[in-house]
């Protein structure tokens, strides 16, 4: 199983600039990086901070990229992110019984847990009991099977203030809930690829080396 990872894509409405830079430019660029280089990758995970100021423009020039990206992809929430006009622009997303946009992707190589962190009116991350609760039944309900959690705020110090600053609030009752389960193989976060904050489109390659027992010589 191969996935590619990107984060922080912090996409401005067309007629806006970053920084004096363009992120929709980069997007494009890491899209056609991954269509040319990468094409045998199963799943594309873009872990929040989809767009800088939660814009439905910026949603929208999202949605128009991503149509060329020729693998399939699974958004998430990030701190910069509104989830109503998110969840305008890409209807089809998934979401839990609270609106929340949670949901889980099977693959391959195990299933992948979408989490939605941000926090209404903060830049912190939050899981509330609600989220929490869903993460439990949803771990539950996927207990025999390799399980990938994906989520935008870190939930260990990273060592950069501002980004410890504003990490997962609810680690403790997070980790009370993922410690019950043994077949939980990965976390995905923020800080692996921060692509336009380092002012770079960036993108993190993932293989799932875990080995099985099998009486193949094929790993």
């Amino acid at each position: 199983m191969k996935i590619i990872h990107l984060t922080d894509l912090h996409l401005v409405a067309p007629t806006r600039k970053l920084f004096a830079l363009d992120p929709l430019e980069h997007f494009k660029a890491a899209i056609a990086s991954i269509n040319l280089n990468h094409f045998d990758a199963e799943l594309v995970l873009i872990s929040g901070d989809l767009v800088d100021q939660g814009e439905t423009e910026a949603y929208i020039a999202l949605k128009e990229a991503l149509k060329s990206l020729k693998i399939p992809y699974a958004l998430g929430m990030g701190n910069h992110d509104n989830r109503a006009h998110l969840q305008s622009v890409f209807p089809e997303l998934p979401q839990d019984d609270n609106g929340f946009v949670q949901y889980a992707i099977k693959t391959s190589g195990g299933t992948f847990i979408m989490l939605d962190t941000a926090k209404e009116g903060s830049h912190a991350g939050e899981l509330c009991t609600k989220r929490l609760a869903w993460l439990s039944h949803t771990l539950e309900k996927h207990s025999d099977q390799d399980i990938f959690i994906v989520l935008h705020h870190p939930t260990v110090e990273t060592g950069i203030r501002f980004m410890d600053s504003i990490k997962l609030q609810d680690v403790e009752a997070f980790a009370n809930i993922v410690k019950k389960h043994n077949n939980i193989r990965h976390l995905f976060f923020w800080p692996r690829t921060p692509a336009n904050h380092w002012k770079l489109a960036r993108y993190f390659i993932f293989i799932n080396a875990l080995i099985k027992p099998s009486s193949s010589s094929e790993p």
